[in-house]
């Protein structure tokens, strides 16, 4: 055998172990699912087939290596299939040819058409389809330092049917979630960091498009062909990883590539070409090849897109129903962690758009909600650059009447009060004065985190939760400075009711929790680690 060929053949064995390592208790069927999921298309049907005649007996794998070029024929004219498959997409899902072979999907087509269909269950007071969220989220009400919180719990949100996705990032996702299987990219492209809640989210929702076709009721067929639908990919850029973290994955990054994600890595410099810059991440493609020509879709960092309109369309209107029924007249601000501050920026143009329906209607009263960010990444500089960016770029999908100004995006909490007295009387630290470092272990924020924890019943993550309620906690003591309880950018907190969206990433609080024990921060038996005891 040649020694490329047994090369080859090794590299693919070790995939296959590895992945069928990662499978914990799923069944046989499941198991095969799995070794389907290598890097290229080619290697999906080789890897099949190896993992047919892997535990057979010589002649099998034999005759397996006589018929590898066979093979690698029958997978590019099934690669040609789909590439003429993909001329009778429908409409919002049709391959972009200007743009170097990336398929735009027109996310505003799809959320409009979700829309109307709602409109229409309501106007004939029936239920025609199913959500594809177990939402609406409940909203909990808590006594957090003597002030009433309204707690939204996204973090209890799931998408039902499909990827085990919950909080923020199955809000954003759901749109993508809900492709059919023939409507869905071949292949879904993102960036960000190597813990990113997003990138699990899209690493699943693609493992488990390609576990529904395998485990479709003509699985057993499928399995024993020789060909196969291609199965859909995602290709994941980070930054260089740490030695510690490429040698040992952990948290996210461990599940994600568990899930199949294509992993590149690049240097500091390429990352800032490519993606950086002060406007933030790229909401295009950026001078990239498509991994698959004409069915490759770029979701930018967090899903900061027209992917996320419909969940911020529908946490929008969860709120207005609540505070309608609960609210009493109040007025109330709605406090959002922001990264990409894309949740913020999309609920608050569409709470504009409810409000602006609901003002027209005589018989409904006037409503002030009011959506108030707090900066988890960067500065409100950064925060603002951030969200006038992704409004401009999604500033027609909504279809919005009113106009909005540039300026008109949510307010920015401050990192500290800008009128009354001061929070805690002298500061002690830099961190009383500015916003956080992203990830960066902080005794300010684990303080809180243990706070909410221990004292509320409250479970924050390390990233966004614990470092926006450090924040929050600075003005929870700022109160109006007249009587009249006006809306005060200086002071957004002051005189109304506050709603606290629990955007989730719980399920990476071990990472995160690891990185204060190498601070010095915790110690070992403060962190839930695989097979330990709770």
């Amino acid at each position: 055998m040649p020694i490329a060929m047994k090369i080859t053949i090794r590299g693919m064995r070790r995939r296959i172990v590895m992945i069928t390592m990662f499978s914990f208790s799923l069944t046989a069927t499941q198991h095969t699912a799995r070794a389907f999921l290598c890097k290229s298309q080619q290697h999906q049907v080789l890897a099949k087939r190896f993992s047919k005649c892997y535990h057979g007996s010589k002649s099998e794998a034999e005759n397996f290596l006589d018929n590898l070029g066979d093979l690698l024929e029958q997978n590019e004219k099934q690669n040609d299939k789909m590439i003429k498959i993909l001329e009778s997409k429908p409409t919002g899902t049709k391959p972009d040819d200007d743009n170097n072979g990336w398929r735009h999907i027109d996310w505003k087509a799809l959320f409009n058409q979700r829309r109307k269909q709602q409109q229409q269950q309501q106007q004939q007071q029936q239920q025609t389809t199913v959500n594809a969220m177990t939402a609406p989220s409940p909203v909990e009400r808590i006594l957090i330092r003597n002030r009433l919180v309204h707690f939204k719990r996204d973090d209890q949100l799931k998408l039902s049917g499909g990827a085990p996705i919950s909080g923020n990032k199955a809000r954003k996702m759901v749109s993508l979630n809900d492709l059919s299987t023939e409507d869905f990219p071949s292949c879904v492209v993102s960036f960000g960091g190597p813990q990113s809640n997003a990138m699990l989210a899209l690493a699943a929702i693609c493992y488990f498009q390609n576990l529904q076709a395998v485990l479709s009721a003509d699985a057993e067929r499928s399995l024993s062909e020789s060909t196969s639908t291609p199965l859909k990919r995602f290709v994941y850029y980070t930054k260089k990883l740490p030695r510690f973290l490429r040698n040992q994955p952990n948290g996210n990054l461990f599940r994600a590539q568990a899930l199949g994600m294509e992993l590149v890595e690049v240097n500091n410099d390429e990352y800032a070409n490519m993606f950086g810059g002060e406007w933030g991440g790229p909401t295009e493609p950026p001078a990239l090849p498509a991994p698959v020509p004409g069915d490759s879709v770029w979701v930018p960092q967090g899903g900061a897109c027209g992917v996320a309109l419909r969940g911020a369309w529908e946490l929008a209107s969860e709120i207005v129903d609540y505070w309608s029924n609960c609210g009493n007249g109040k007025p109330l601000s709605v406090c959002i962690p922001g990264g990409t501050c894309s949740t913020a920026v999309l609920v608050h143009a569409a709470l504009l758009d409810i409000l602006k329906d609901r003002a027209s209607n005589k018989d409904e009263a006037k409503m002030d909600i009011r959506v108030v960010v707090i900066p988890c990444v960067g500065d409100e500089k950064y925060a603002q650059r951030q969200m006038l960016s992704l409004q401009q770029s999604t500033s027609d999908n909504l279809e919005l009447e009113l106009e909005l100004d540039e300026e008109d995006i949510p307010t920015i909490l401050p990192p500290i009060p800008m009128t009354g007295p001061r929070y805690f009387g002298q500061r002690q630290s830099v961190d009383d004065l500015n916003y956080f470092r992203f990830g960066e272990p902080s005794k300010c924020i684990l303080a809180t985190f243990r706070e909410l924890q221990e004292e509320y019943g409250v479970t924050v993550d390390l990233l966004y939760g614990a470092p926006s309620w450090t924040i929050l906690f600075r003005h929870f003591r700022i109160e109006p400075s007249d009587e009249d309880s006006s809306f005060s950018h200086q002071a957004p907190l002051a005189g109304r009711e506050v709603m606290y969206v629990h955007s989730g990433g719980l399920e990476g609080i071990n990472s995160q929790l690891m990185r204060y024990k190498y601070n010095g921060l915790l110690d070992s038996h403060e962190v839930q680690l695989p097979g330990r005891p709770s």
